[in-house]
């Protein structure tokens, strides 16, 4: 075992043994955090950050975010914008570095550099003070984070080699079982599931686990591209959009739902917009159409944004739904 690193066994079976590095310099917390996260020793990157031009001993290291930032880009860990203030635990991303022990000093605001990481469910701090006995921490309610920073591998959000799509406000990356909770906390929402054709109310307990487990069969035989949608400043999932593939006629079906509190902002034209030129330019697609509720006015309205062309209504079954249903389509170069 390193020198730096602790090896950390949680009392809970199962789950997988996390390795906390810790910081060799008092003031080393942030390239610690950065070790934590792009799974480096100490020394490593603390090598690394030094060539940089970064020490320990900086105080903006502890004092600013940037330093931080440079050193995570420079390992291929992107980060949110700008620092979100904490509301819950539970409400923060997969990833994420905490700001704790927040306080000013003439007028100056300083803190201790932590990483928050929730595996299979369960949800730990890396904390890389050497004076703890134990450096993976579990004691919530004695820590008081006063904002996080959202952090993603990139080489980490492919898991089935199905591209990593981005736009301004948006990440779209395939999905992961890490994701389930979250879609069924969001695509059980009775708003949602009245709005989309093949969303069940109530949502079943396994169901969005078996909805993702396909998404990779889909992909390699290339049937499905399906994308959990994120927000940037968050890395929150905030709902899914999809093409359903006719390979023998070079068509798609778009499909797409999005979480109750994330509507009226634009997202998910901005989502479908950005896989409309992954369907038409990278998979050559002749032709998307997509099908929406007749009552659902807002997905209507996202359709026709993104250039569909509303070609029929008629009564029928859309998805477990009989209804009135509204077809759009739109063809490759724009002609419908």
């Amino acid at each position: 075992m390193n020198k730096d690193t602790k090896s950390q066994v949680s009392a809970n079976k199962g789950v997988k043994t996390l390795k906390v590095v810790v910081q060799e310099e008092v003031t080393g917390c942030g390239i610690a955090s950065v070790a934590n996260i792009v799974g480096k020793t100490y020394a490593e990157m603390k090598q690394i950050a030094n060539a940089m031009g970064i020490y320990a001993t900086d105080e903006v290291l502890w004092s600013e975010t940037h330093h931080v930032r440079r050193m995570l880009a420079a390992e291929g860990v992107a980060t949110s914008n700008e620092e979100l203030p904490f509301e819950s635990w539970a409400a923060l991303p997969d990833i994420a570095l905490l700001a704790i022990k927040h306080h000013q000093e003439k007028g100056r605001d300083f803190w201790h550099w932590v990483v928050f990481k929730r595996l299979q469910g369960r949800e730990y701090v890396l904390d890389s003070a050497s004076y703890l006995p134990t450096n993976l921490r579990t004691d919530f309610e004695a820590m008081q984070p006063k904002w996080f920073i959202p952090v993603w591998k990139k080489q980490a959000l492919s898991e089935l080699s199905q591209p990593v799509l981005e736009t301004e406000r948006l990440i779209l990356r395939p999905f992961s079982l890490d994701d389930a909770a979250r879609v069924q906390h969001l695509a059980g929402n009775e708003q949602v599931a009245k709005m989309v054709a093949n969303i069940p109310h109530p949502y079943p307990d396994q169901a969005a686990s078996q909805w993702i487990l396909g998404h990779g069969t889909g992909w390699n035989d290339g049937s499905l591209v399906a994308y959990a949608v994120l927000e940037k400043v968050s890395m929150l999932l905030v709902g899914a959009i999809s093409l359903l593939i006719d390979k023998a006629k070079s068509e798609g079906e778009l499909g797409y739902w999005l979480g109750v509190e994330y509507w009226g902002r634009g997202l998910m034209s901005e989502a479908g917009q950005r896989l409309l030129d992954f369907g038409f330019d990278t998979l050559a697609l002749q032709r998307v159409h997509a099908r929406c509720l007749s009552q659902n006015a807002a997905s209507g309205k996202v359709l026709q944004k993104l250039g569909l062309q509303h070609i029929s209504r008629s009564h029928g079954l859309c998805g477990d739904k009989e209804a009135e249903i509204d077809c759009y389509e739109l063809r490759q170069g724009g002609l419908s």
